[in-house]
């Protein structure tokens, strides 16, 4: 049995597309990641929140929206051109 830190909440965990097949990849999350995937959160409004150092997001976003969520948190370009004021 899984619990999240709250409801309707879920830890944050990086998505890889490999061979056809969504991958959790754990290592992925650095602090610099973290701020890149807060910044892609707020431009599609989705709830987040920080707790015990941890990024929660809200459990309605599925893994194929997650893996994109990820791939526009590593994509230098997309982040420039989407950055939040």
């Amino acid at each position: 049995m899984t619990f999240s830190c709250d409801y309707g909440y879920k830890v944050y965990v990086p998505i890889v597309l490999n061979r056809d097949e969504f991958l959790e990849a754990p290592k992925m999350m650095t602090k610099k990641h973290q701020e890149n995937v807060i910044t892609v959160l707020k431009h599609y409004g989705e709830k987040w929140k920080i707790e015990n150092g941890k990024l929660l997001i809200s459990d309605k976003i599925d893994t194929e929206i997650l893996w994109n969520y990820t791939s526009k948190a590593n994509n230098p370009i997309w982040l420039r051109e989407n950055k939040t004021k």
